[in-house]
């Protein structure tokens, strides 16, 4: 990943405060069992907290899942208040299925212009206007 995500998204702040409250129920454990839960449930939130998504030289990452930038159909970005966005469209990078996904990705709204420089540069034939909610 060349350039990293916004921090702070509202799913990351969802997943600490899962985390925090999963932190606090340990003291009404009283078996093994649920110990052993909070730690891999810990383990999960901790692992999604440390994940971040991005855009690099030959694809993106978003959620987990690289994308190389040939399976990409189009992609349009906007800025926001707060926030730079870029939009892709892609088909199922691992070649199983035929359907199309979409994905965003929020960055720093200080990355703009080196984002569109990047995106251009890589994949610039396949930028289109979208519509946005």
């Amino acid at each position: 990943i060349t350039i990293k995500d916004k921090l702070w998204t509202f799913n990351r702040i969802l997943f600490l405060l899962a985390g925090i409250f999963a932190m606090l129920s340990v003291f009404v454990y009283n078996s093994i069992w649920d110990v052993l839960r909070l730690f891999a449930m810990m383990a999960a939130i901790i692992g999604f907290l440390l994940m971040r998504d991005g855009i690099g030289d030959e694809g993106f990452v978003t959620t987990g899942t690289y994308v190389p930038y040939i399976h990409v159909k189009n992609y349009d970005y906007a800025l926001q208040k707060k926030k730079f966005t870029v939009y892709f469209v892609y088909s199922d990078p691992k070649g199983k299925g035929k359907g199309v996904y979409n994905a965003s990705i929020d960055f720093h709204p200080d990355d703009q212009e080196e984002i569109k420089k990047l995106l251009k540069e890589r994949i610039g034939r396949k930028y289109m206007r979208m519509k946005k909610n």
